[in-house]
Order: structure tokens, then C-alpha cells, then sequence
């Protein structure tokens, strides 16, 4: 089973949410590239820890907590963006997956 950091759940919740699609399970399975169950076991986690609403069957939902999480990853992400492109001179068309290693 391929093990995601919790972070990069959150965000992910975020950004489909801030683009008007529904958070299911299937579109989160699609872009972290992990199964279903996965993606299932993670909402639960996040859920119980207080991070995410998530109901059987519903799209999940972000808490306060887990919103400021996933705006804080999105902001730390585009800081190392800036400093990649503007500081060690990288093409933008690079910098977004380096951040995202980073």
C-alpha cells in the first residue's frame, strides 16, 4: 500500500474544492494516483483526527483545521517555487515539481 503524507491529502481536498469539483473518492484516488480503499482508510484517519468530515458514500470536507493545513502547504509550496525560479535561477516550466519534492 503506497503510504501519502497527510499533508498532500489535505491540499488536494483543497484544490478540488477551490475548483468547484467535489472531493469523492474517486477524484482524489485519480490525482494521487492511489486506490480507492486508500483514499477511504486516509478520510477516516483525517476524520478522527479531526482534519476532515467524511461520511460513507459523500464527497469529504475539510474542518477549519484542515483547511489552514492544506493553505499553509499551498503557501510553503509557492514560496520554494519563487525561491527555485528567482534565487537559483530555475525555469518556471521546472519549478513546480521540484517545490513539490522539496
Amino acid at each position: 500500500m503506497v503510504s501519502i503524507p497527510n499533508e498532500d491529502f489535505l491540499k488536494q481536498v483543497f484544490q478540488l474544492k477551490s475548483l468547484g469539483y467535489k472531493a469523492s473518492t474517486t477524484a482524489l484516488s485519480k490525482r494521487l494516483n492511489i486506490s480507492n480503499a486508500a483514499i477511504t482508510d486516509m478520510s477516516r484517519k483525517l476524520h478522527h483526527q479531526g482534519y476532515v468530515n467524511y461520511m460513507r458514500y459523500r464527497e469529504v470536507e475539510l474542518t477549519a483545521e484542515g483547511e489552514k493545513i492544506a493553505i499553509s502547504v499551498i503557501r510553503r509550496h509557492r514560496l520554494w517555487e519563487l525561491f527555485l525560479n528567482r534565487v537559483l535561477k530555475i525555469p518556471w516550466d521546472k519549478v513546480h515539481a521540484e517545490a513539490e519534492r522539496l
